[in-house]
């Protein structure tokens, strides 16, 4: 409403109109309210004289102390102003109670903090704008505590209707102040906007690309004018528009569809273009608060834009940032525009974490694969060039052969998981799906395991919870991830241990728990159990014919069947082994995060 100069006319008069009359109703309004507060103060003080305060002081000696002093009061009541809103009550000077006084007083009788001052045998009074009610209070006589109080009280209602009469006059001056402010500001407006309104519409559509064709005004003033130069502006910028909008259009679809970010900066380091793959990779929500120096010095502080731009002008290089766990390219290059004087640089983004993933993947892979079969290769062919190059007895030759087997049968395991690996990854485990009863499999496990277990003298205990529905899922890829946790119980827990598994069914989910009081695996180690080829004691591992890659194969079924694995351990108290499988073989049932689904895991 106020973007037009009518508008803002008409606006202006009654704005002016409202100030004065507020100016005038809060100056007369301040000023009636000061005055009718003074005037009952003043009042109050000429009234209660020493004469009076010495007659009300002699009648409360008197044999009927309170009639005496209500002659008294009835009396003066003239001069007090006592009317249908100022009365008068006698108060018992120690307890505040009230005792006589004119007719509405009882009702609005209420014990106020001037009533209490008084109690004390001081004069007290209360004429505050703030206040509901004027008050003034005399003790008789003025003893701490006196005998009796009166007690002046005025409900301002007197004034409340002058200053409601007052505002009421203001009220309908403004309105007709308001009406005749209105009348001459739409009048005096119309002749001044009506033709600046019709040149703004013409300017509106121009600046839309509506080039249409404008009609000459054949005013000679200055608006007239300024009517006929839109006219020439228009038909000139009509054919330019027309010819940039398509080379516009054609870059901004290419840089909006480019999957690599694009920037380019001018010579002040200033952004001059960014797509919207720029801005979602470097994370930028306001391109024009970008500037090359400032953000890019961040990341490498011999990179400067005057190198591009005034040293070498075919300076062309890559680097590469990390932002948001994000590995970015960049090529930087300079470039010029027409004229040549202006310059600016280049930079194009490429994502290359995947790339890089990839790479440090692979090397990480063969650096591992090499390692493992390293060491058995290596023994396999110093024992077998022993055999050939002596004469061996016969134990001696046998002995070298077992372990030549032994390092052949840890390359086979290696190779086997290997394979079961790249088999998780290809999804080609996942087809075997049938119901099975999972308390019979841990039965038959363990039944297997026991000779292991009796070697080491350990005892393995099983719990069953609850009644356990079928399961629907690979039947043996579950036996190989069990076996594998036990194995492992069994394995790293000193003799004469104790290994506990507990199975139970609830939330629609089976959960399995192998608890053991073995060596204990230490908490740095916890996070990077189910790394690929990741050992806590390496020596130990290799010991006891271990891969690095039972843990990771068991997290990788299990998270391909919708189930999940969590491992809990203490250094020389032992460690929790809790998996947790859905019943219906497609996910976990319930929204839990890590750590509540542990916690419901370590309740069993």
């Amino acid at each position: 409403m106020l973007k037009t100069i009518q508008h803002k006319l008409i606006l202006m008069f009654i704005l002016i109109i409202i100030a004065i009359m507020t100016i005038l109703g809060t100056f007369l309004y301040n000023n009636v309210s000061s005055f009718y507060h003074t005037e009952f103060t003043n009042a109050m003080t000429d009234v209660f004289s020493t004469g009076l305060v010495a007659q009300l002081e002699s009648a409360a000696k008197s044999e009927n102390p309170v009639d005496e002093m209500k002659i008294i009061l009835d009396i003066y009541a003239p001069n007090i102003g006592i009317d249908s809103y100022r009365n008068y009550a006698v108060l018992d000077g120690k307890t505040g109670k009230y005792i006589i006084g004119t007719s509405d007083s009882k009702s609005a009788y209420r014990k106020t903090a001037v009533i209490s001052e008084a109690m004390t045998g001081i004069l007290s009074s209360q004429a505050a704008m703030s206040e509901s009610i004027m008050e003034y209070a005399v003790p008789i006589p003025k003893t701490n505590p006196p005998s009796y109080i009166i007690y002046i009280s005025d409900t301002k209602n007197e004034m409340t209707e002058m200053i409601e009469n007052m505002l009421t006059i203001i009220l309908q001056s403004l309105l007709l102040g308001l009406l005749f402010a209105t009348v001459l500001g739409i009048f005096l407006a119309r002749t001044i906007s009506k033709p600046i309104t019709k040149l703004t519409d013409h300017a509106e559509k121009l600046a839309l690309g509506e080039f249409e064709n404008f009609q000459i005004v054949k005013e000679n003033d200055e608006i007239g004018i300024l009517s006929n130069t839109f006219k020439y502006m228009s038909d000139a910028l009509s054919e330019s528009v027309n010819e940039l909008a398509f080379e516009k259009n054609k870059l901004e679809t290419v840089m909006r569809y480019m999957s690599d970010g694009i920037i380019a900066f001018d010579s002040n380091g200033s952004c001059l273009v960014i797509n919207p793959a720029a801005k979602r990779l470097l994370d930028i929500t306001d391109e024009t608060e970008i500037n090359f120096e400032e953000y890019f010095t961040k990341y490498f502080s011999d990179l400067h834009l005057g190198d591009y731009i005034y040293l070498d002008e075919n300076k062309s290089e890559q680097r590469v940032i990390n932002i948001n766990n994000i590995s970015l390219k960049l090529d930087i290059s300079s470039f010029k525009l027409q004229p040549e004087s202006y310059k600016g640089v280049m930079v194009v983004i490429q994502d290359i974490t995947k790339q890089e993933m990839i790479e440090n993947s692979r090397r990480e892979f063969v650096a591992n694969v090499s390692h493992e079969l390293k060491t058995p290769i290596a023994t396999i062919k110093s024992y077998a060039e022993t055999i050939m190059e002596n004469e061996l007895d016969h134990d001696t030759e046998n002995s070298f052969l077992k372990v030549i087997n032994k390092e052949a049968d840890r390359m086979t395991r290696l190779i086997t998981d290997l394979l079961t690996l790249s088999r998780l990854d290809s999804k080609l485990m996942l087809a075997n799906r049938e119901y099975f009863n999972v308390p019979e499999l841990i039965g038959e496990i363990l039944e297997n395991l026991n000779m292991e277990a009796k070697k080491h003298n350990h005892n393995i205990s099983y719990h069953e919870m609850n009644e356990i529905p079928p399961l629907f899922m690979d039947r043996d890829r579950l036996e190989q991830i069990l076996i594998n946790i036990i194995s492992n119980a069994l394995k790293y827990t000193p003799d004469n241990g104790k290994i506990d598994i507990f199975l139970r069914a609830m939330y629609g989910n089976i959960y399995i728990k192998v608890k053991d009081n073995g060596i204990g695996i230490p908490k740095k180690d916890l996070s990077r159990l189910f790394e690929r080829f990741y050992r806590v004691d390496k020596a130990r591992s290799r010991e006891q014919g271990g891969t690095g890659l039972g843990l990771a194969i068991s997290k990788e079924m299990l998270n391909a069947f919708g189930g999940e694995i969590y491992i809990d351990s203490e250094v020389d108290k032992g460690t929790e082994a809790c998996i947790v499988l859905p019943l219906d073989g497609k996910r976990i049932i319930g929204s839990y995060d890590d750590k509540e689904l542990f916690k419901e895991m370590k309740s069993i």
